[in-house]
């Protein structure tokens, strides 16, 4: 639930970070800083370098992703400066989407989509805000349904331990009634 909380607060950041100044982000743990531009390029297929990424947004779209002022932003994607790290990796976020460029090698496959859509490389749909926030509550509801799962097993089992009882008490009943009927027979005979 953790690694979702994460995921939740980095996807609720970028849907608000053309409205918000951007934070400086410290690395994650066991973060490999030369593989921040190292994603894939959504065309070619291939490994995007810094000048790709920087290509693929305008100006207006780097100083609002990163929060700098007009000049910073020249200068980097002319190539005078070069772009800081944590820059780099919210660039990267915004240009391909992908969250391993910000949260690590565990959240590869993941990406963001342009409307603020949440992808699970193993899902087609994209997650919406609302659906991420609603998961909480539907684990609860998962947990109450087993509750109830395991407590209709419970009936089940116990009305078919019943149903056991009855049968054999209607075949003793039956073997009893047919021995008594030979018996009745046998006095009521002619002799």
């Amino acid at each position: 639930m953790r690694g979702m909380a994460v995921i939740l607060a980095l996807w609720l950041a970028l849907v608000a970070l053309a409205s918000r100044r951007a934070d400086p982000v410290n690395p994650p743990p066991g973060f490999d800083s030369q593989r921040v531009l190292a994603r894939l390029n959504p065309k070619t297929g291939g490994v995007m370098d810094s000048g790709e990424v920087l290509a693929a947004v305008s100006v207006a779209e780097l100083i609002s992703i990163t929060a700098v002022n007009e000049t910073t932003a020249r200068r980097w994607k002319s190539g005078r400066a070069q772009i800081p790290t944590a820059a780099a990796r919210l660039v990267a976020l915004y240009t391909v989407g992908d969250l391993a460029s910000l949260a690590g090698p565990d959240w590869d496959g993941w990406t963001i989509t342009r409307d603020g859509r949440l992808q699970s490389p193993r899902w087609r749909r994209a997650f919406t805000r609302w659906e991420i926030e609603e998961l909480p509550n539907l684990h609860g509801q998962r947990a109450a349904f087993d509750v109830e799962r395991r407590q209709l097993q419970r009936d089940m089992r116990q009305a078919h331990d019943e149903l056991d009882a009855q049968k054999k008490r209607a075949a003793f009943y039956r073997a009893q009634l047919v021995t008594e009927a030979r018996i009745g027979l046998a006095f009521l005979a002619p002799r």
